[in-house]
């Protein structure tokens, strides 16, 4: 299991690399929010940290 503060470092890094590659905004989303729809992927496809995607 990851540590909520580990889990959040890891949200910033993955929205910080969805922009810098892709060009879409997602930083100023609520953290909330984004952690459930990357919990839910992360659920679907059988990942244990957000770094796996």
């Amino acid at each position: 299991m990851v540590t909520p503060k580990l889990e959040d470092i890891e949200v910033q890094l993955l929205t910080e690399g969805i922009y810098r590659y892709y060009g879409f905004d997602f930083r100023n989303y609520a953290p909330s929010s984004l952690k459930r729809r990357v919990r839910r992927v992360m659920l679907s496809e059988g990942l244990s940290t957000i770094s796996a995607l």
